[in-house]
């Protein structure tokens, strides 16, 4: 499989990721919204932080990726960004990117909590503003608190 490699883009339109942050009922909303995309071709890496209990990773994963008929994955750090493929941060510590010489990859952050959260959103959006600015689709799925809101 190739990885993601960075180009730039006249079309500041077509996202060259798309980054999703969800908290409680994420795992209804995310469903829901990957079983409605099953259909459409992403062509684009899918980055996730959802607030989840510890060791509920792997259960989330295939509840994902069978809704959305995707490969899905939880990050160990590493993972260098693949076109339509969804990566998830791991519930205990936070996932940032990192830009190696145009090659995107996915890191583990052991920080710590932010807007009371342990993984929050807010390092991923962050670092995928600063690599991707405004070729990013960033969405925000939770009623309760605020991260998220800084790095959007």
């Amino acid at each position: 499989m190739q990885g993601y490699k960075l180009k730039s883009t006249n079309l500041i339109h077509q996202p060259k990721v798309i980054a999703i942050g969800s908290s409680t009922g994420g795992l209804q909303a995310l469903t829901k919204i990957f079983t409605d995309l099953k259909d459409y071709k992403i062509e684009v890496p899918i980055v996730i932080t959802q607030h989840m209990p510890e060791n509920f990773d792997s259960n989330f994963t295939t509840k994902i990726e069978e809704a959305g008929d995707r490969k899905c994955i939880t990050i160990k750090g590493g993972e260098e960004l693949e076109n339509g493929v969804i990566y998830m941060a791991p519930s205990d510590k936070h996932m940032v990117l990192k830009n190696r010489t145009g090659r995107v990859i996915c890191a583990i952050d052991d920080g710590p909590e932010i807007n009371f959260c342990k993984s929050s959103v807010e390092p991923l959006f962050k670092s995928v503003a600063e690599i991707f600015g405004a070729g990013t689709h960033a969405y925000v799925l939770t009623g309760i608190g605020s991260d998220g809101i800084e790095g959007a």
